[in-house]
């Protein structure tokens, strides 16, 4: 009997796991398609874990989404600021 709960929570798992990689597949595809390109990119996942509720639980271990030309004006004084700010 224990078996047959340890093999339906993993069943439970896996299932729930798969729909989170379909979610965050589609919705970094429609970040591609709507910057018209055909290829998935770092950004597009990021983006779609920062738009999407349902993927919360990723926001911690992706990486922020780069702007482009954001910070190369100033040389990267912006991060410089920040590391300050987490010091103090």
């Amino acid at each position: 009997m224990r078996s047959l709960v340890l093999l339906l929570a993993r069943g439970a798992a896996r299932q729930w796991l798969t729909q989170r990689a379909s979610q965050l597949t589609l919705r970094s595809w429609v970040h591609s398609e709507e910057n018209k390109r055909r290829t998935l990119q770092r950004s597009d996942i990021a983006t779609a874990v920062q738009r999407t509720d349902i993927l919360d639980f990723l926001v911690d271990i992706m990486p922020a989404v780069d702007q482009p030309g954001a910070g190369e004006a100033d040389g990267g004084a912006a991060e410089g600021a920040e590391d300050e700010e987490e010091e103090g």
